[in-house]
């Protein structure tokens, strides 16, 4: 082992939960959330201490690599 460049520290729990999923946008989904879903990284903070870290990400292009409905110019690439 190398050498320590701070010896005095120590190890400590940061008591974090992290849970992922991910979820197909499709419009049965899309209409269950807010809009303001879909405008980026989103955080809910909750009661002692607790948060969520909303992020979605919507391709341009379909599985087949298809230009999905709705997108032009630049957008589709």
């Amino acid at each position: 082992m190398g050498q320590k460049y701070l010896p005095h520290s120590r190890v400590q729990d940061a008591i974090m939960i992290s849970i992922t999923a991910r979820v197909p946008i499709t419009p049965e989904s899309k209409a269950l959330s807010p809009s303001e879903v879909f405008q980026g990284i989103g955080l809910v903070v909750a009661p002692k201490g607790c948060s969520c870290i909303l992020h979605t990400m919507e391709f341009g292009r379909d599985r087949a690599g298809r230009i999905k409905n709705g997108i032009d110019g630049n957008d589709g690439f």
